[in-house]
């Protein structure tokens, strides 16, 4: 009697564990994908959750070729810090924590637990371009201009090679704002950033609004005369291209706004601070704009 009731009870306990494994099994199908790997042979799957299959197609088993995400996620070594990686393919990120354990026979194996965080990237990505736009324009703003102009002062001071900057100022602009109004005066200093962007192209080459109807370009690998080219292409463009202003009646004007230019190039050495390359770009541009405005100077 004693026995039957064992067997019983243990029959009971083998049902809540099969019940309790099911259920399990059910979660780990619908959290994030989860992977264990042959520390022998990173080809070698020992277990996949239904999730890791629908997101990196594998399977179960020996895989012949792997897709590149999973290529970069088992090379990732294991230990408490989470790994970012992103899926090019794919186009998302993971956070990806990489545990050691014992599976099976198998008791050299990795476990890799991917978790999706393409949505926190993007709200990232996006603040962080928001913190160094400048809002009017959608250009740079100052804060993302000296980050980037140290980077490149810092690349060009290691290969020995010319970085100059450029400096704008917008001729009466203050008299245009009290004239025309602010709004109309908005509508210049995106215009104009409009047309910096059409001339300062190459992905190192930075442009950003400097302040109020200041702008500012850093040029790495560039000499002086090339500077000064591209300075004149920007203030003639701006001279050519009038802006059309709008009264409240309807009517509507073509105004001109020019812009004075400040350039300055150095090779950078330990003895030159990079404060010192935007002073004399500075320097220039009022030299520009003592001599009549409209114009390009160099320092």
């Amino acid at each position: 009697m004693a026995f039957n009731e064992t067997v019983h009870q243990l029959g009971t306990r083998e049902d809540n564990l099969r019940a309790q494994q099911e259920v399990m099994e059910k979660i780990f199908n619908v959290i994030e994908p989860i992977l264990v790997v042959s520390e022998d042979n990173p080809n070698e799957i020992l277990y996949t959750n239904e999730m890791a299959v629908l997101r990196f197609g594998v399977g179960e088993g020996v895989v012949k070729t792997l897709p590149p995400v999973l290529s970069d996620i088992f090379k990732l070594p294991p230990g408490n810090l989470e790994h970012q990686i992103q899926d090019m393919a794919a186009n998302k990120w993971y956070g990806v924590l990489v545990y050691t354990l014992s599976w099976g026979d198998q008791h050299n194996a990795r476990i890799f637990y991917c978790r999706d965080i393409t949505a926190h990237k993007t709200r990232e990505s996006t603040l962080t371009t928001a913190a160094n736009t400048d809002k009017l324009t959608g250009i740079n703003n100052r804060r993302a201009f000296d980050r980037a102009f140290a980077r490149q002062w810092e690349a060009c001071a290691r290969t020995r090679k010319p970085i100059s900057l450029v400096m704008f100022d917008l001729d009466h602009f203050k008299r245009f704002n009290d004239t025309y109004g602010h709004p109309e005066g908005d509508k210049v200093l995106v215009h104009f950033a409009s047309i910096m962007r059409q001339c300062v192209g190459r992905k190192d080459d930075i442009t950003a609004r400097y302040g109020g109807e200041e702008f500012i370009a850093a040029l790495p690998m560039t000499a002086q005369e090339n500077a000064m080219a591209l300075a004149n292409k920007i203030c003639r463009m701006a001279r050519q291209r009038p802006v059309l202003i709008r009264y409240q009646d309807g009517n509507a004007i073509e105004v001109t706004v020019t812009a004075s230019s400040g350039v300055s190039t150095v090779i950078p050495t330990e003895d030159i601070e990079p404060s010192m390359l935007v002073q004399a770009a500075d320097h220039a541009l009022y030299q520009a704009k003592a001599a009549g405005r409209d114009r390009v100077c160099f320092f």
